[in-house]
């Protein structure tokens, strides 16, 4: 019969809190006497069971003391720093999230200011004349000496008034001389005009807008013929308005100017007469005054004076009409 084997012990508790039986290998029963304590074997290396002796509690690890004369080092915390590096990296995050918000609603606002924005035509300049009432071709109001002012149109800048705009476009009845030779050569289309007078009621001028072939080189010609004939006759047929102080004015050989307006797709001159509202024509000055102005330019001056001024500012006023700027 095999031996067997006994087991010792009862059921036990151990100090640690955990249930646990208590095994050991004994030696067979033809070993063993009766009142003899069990001899005990070593467990074997594989398999069957090994004693488990309690050990006492377990001792914490001395806490660190600082030498004598340093100031203790506070413990540190349990995830090693590793929680404030997180709150910076989401600080950042968070500014540069926000930093990317603005922007993108400030480039989306741009975008959309954009495209309400209106692009001009320069295109357009070549139909302004037909295209263009006629009472934004001639506004009721032009001033500012140049432009410097303010908006050309704006009544409180105003230098000239408005009487009146011809119906007349044709090119033979709006021009005078040499200038209609020189236009007609060039290929005039048409001539539109309007009396203006200036706000002491003295002068009166015609300003004429000559439309030409779309060539650049037209438009320069024919400010080169002028300049050639400047001084011994005017360049535009005044245009007389019944009831006005510019009822009386038939003759334009008083004061004028005529220049091309600048810029593409701008196939214009704008021409100017000037003139005393009382009738009075320029020419030779009295006595010793007149000895050295043989052809009348001396007593022109002031006059012609006035028509480069009211050119220039027609040729800013064609170029707000171009862009769209003109009210």
């Amino acid at each position: 019969m095999p031996a067997l084997l006994r087991e010792a012990g009862p059921r036990t508790v151990s100090l640690t809190g955990r249930n646990t039986w208590e095994r050991t290998h004994v030696l067979p029963d033809a070993a063993w006497k009766p009142g003899q304590r069990q001899p005990l074997r070593a467990a074997p290396q594989q398999g069957g069971w090994q004693q488990q002796q309690w050990q006492g509690p377990v001792q914490p690890l001395p806490i660190p003391v600082a030498p004598p004369g340093m100031s203790p080092v506070p413990p540190r915390s349990r995830d090693g720093g590793g929680r404030t590096a997180r709150k910076v990296i989401g600080s950042f995050l968070t500014v540069f999230g926000l930093l990317g918000l603005v922007g993108g609603g400030a480039l989306a606002a741009h975008i959309h200011s954009n495209s309400r924005q209106p692009i001009a035509n320069r295109e357009y300049g070549e139909v302004i004349w037909r295209d263009e009432p006629s009472d934004h071709v001639f506004p009721d109001t032009i001033g500012g000496r140049d432009g410097r002012m303010g908006v050309l149109t704006n009544p409180k800048y105003a230098s000239w008034r408005r009487l009146a705009i011809s119906p007349e476009t044709s090119c033979s009845k709006g021009l005078d001389g040499k200038i209609l030779k020189s236009a007609e050569r060039l290929g005039c289309k048409a001539v539109l005009r309007s009396t203006y007078v200036d706000l002491t009621g003295d002068m009166v001028a015609t300003v004429a807008l000559i439309v030409l072939p779309g060539e650049e080189l037209k438009k320069a010609e024919m400010a080169q013929d002028f300049e050639d004939l400047r001084g011994t006759q005017g360049a535009v047929v005044p245009l007389s308005v019944p009831g006005t102080p510019a009822a009386g004015w038939k003759d334009a050989r008083n004061g004028a100017a005529l220049a091309q307006t600048p810029g593409e797709h701008m196939p214009y001159a704008v021409a100017v007469t000037t003139g005393s509202a009382d009738g009075r024509i320029a020419g030779n000055l009295p006595g010793e005054w007149g000895e050295d102005d043989y052809d009348g330019r001396g007593d022109r001056t002031a006059a012609s004076a006035e028509a480069e001024a009211l050119v220039k500012m027609f040729q800013l006023h064609m170029d707000d009409l171009q862009l769209g700027g003109a009210k």
